[in-house]
């Protein structure tokens, strides 16, 4: 059952106008500035636009997440990752061939500060491009990055599932959706580009060797 601030959009109707309909009514809340919680291929998540600072700072706001600590942005494709990277080395180019789709999160360096509020004065952004068909569709009809972050209060266990999410953070949300799909609860692994190497920084779903992490 779905709450009343929720939407089902069943992977297991992709293609039907009702799954459309469902995409549709989400990437309006979106472009409106909204903040959404769904699930994804690691953890159930919270996000926003990255371009929007007033709904990326409520997510802050409601995850209560530190004011210098950056998020990371789901894209849909490594086209539209390489779009916001000032660097794309063969040691990224071949990591993300081998995990991406899937829960492997890579820092890079940027010029400038394209998402100011995400990126909070670091001139870095994580990308990820994640293996959730639902997540995908909405990513590529965006086609911006979505600021995502884990849906829980910054310092506590993140939420096991739909009925967790709507219980504690469910009034604090634009729309809660689910796709129908259980989640696997383990986070991402994120590795950052240091200009000359690769650092595994988080430990997660992608099981990397420190040379793997270090090519």
């Amino acid at each position: 059952m779905i709450p009343a601030n929720g939407l089902l959009v069943d992977a297991a109707r992709r293609g039907t106008d009702e799954y459309r309909l469902g995409l549709a009514t989400w990437l309006e809340v979106l472009e409106n500035g909204g903040v959404t919680a769904f699930p994804t291929d690691t953890v159930w998540g919270i996000g926003a636009l990255a371009a929007s600072e007033t709904a990326v700072e409520r997510v802050y706001q409601l995850k209560r997440r530190s004011a210098d600590q950056p998020l990371a942005c789901l894209v849909s494709t490594v086209g539209e990752a390489r779009r916001w990277a000032a660097c794309w080395p063969p040691a990224v180019a071949e990591l993300v061939a081998r995990h991406w789709p899937g829960a492997l999160t890579v820092v890079l360096p940027t010029l400038g500060l394209p998402f100011p509020a995400v990126q909070r004065g670091v001139a870095k952004l994580g990308l990820r491009v994640p293996d959730r068909p639902v997540l995908l569709d909405v990513l590529s009809r965006l086609g911006q990055p979505l600021a995502a972050t884990s849906a829980n209060v910054s310092g506590q266990q993140e939420l096991p599932g739909i009925d967790a999410v709507r219980d504690r953070l469910g009034s604090f949300l634009d729309l809660l959706v689910d796709d129908n799909v259980p989640v696997t609860g383990t986070a991402s692994t994120v590795v950052e580009w240091d200009g000359s190497l690769l650092r595994v920084i988080r430990c997660g779903k992608v099981h990397l060797s420190e040379s793997q992490g270090s090519k």
